[in-house]
């Protein structure tokens, strides 16, 4: 197996390093699997970390997550451990605002937005009635 996929969210980087540990003992390559996000609404996928190269991993300030700012610490009982999961795939367009659509700075936390030719433009529901 060369590539393998992970868009479970979220992916805690204590499970994800165990499972390359354990995936190394039968010949995965450690650069093999990559952490990713998709939504079904974009088919799937909207990030991907390049190809070929090792996860990486973000540890950042509790605290300061919590006042909308991702700023990086080290590993910790005041810290949250996130999985990068990389840059929009081609064509994709993500940003991250506000509750009122206005974009924010990078490092930012906000509301996703994603734009690009693999966005479903809606949803189609089918009601099905039974008659008893």
């Amino acid at each position: 197996m060369r590539l393998l996929l992970v868009g479970a969210e979220p992916i805690a980087p204590a499970v994800w390093w165990r499972f390359v540990a354990k995936a190394r003992t039968s010949g995965l390559d450690e650069r093999a699997p990559l952490p990713v996000y998709g939504l079904a609404e974009a088919t799937l996928a909207v990030t991907f970390p390049p190809l070929g190269e090792m996860a990486v991993e973000r540890v950042l300030d509790r605290a300061a997550l919590s006042r909308g700012h991702a700023v990086e610490t080290a590993r910790g009982p005041d810290a949250v451990e996130l999985m990068d999961v990389g840059l929009p795939v081609p064509g994709c367009e993500v940003r991250i605002v506000d509750g009122a659509d206005r974009p924010l700075d990078d490092r930012r936390v906000g509301h996703v937005q994603v734009r690009g030719p693999q966005v479903a433009r809606g949803y189609l529901c089918e009601i099905l009635f039974t008659t008893g």
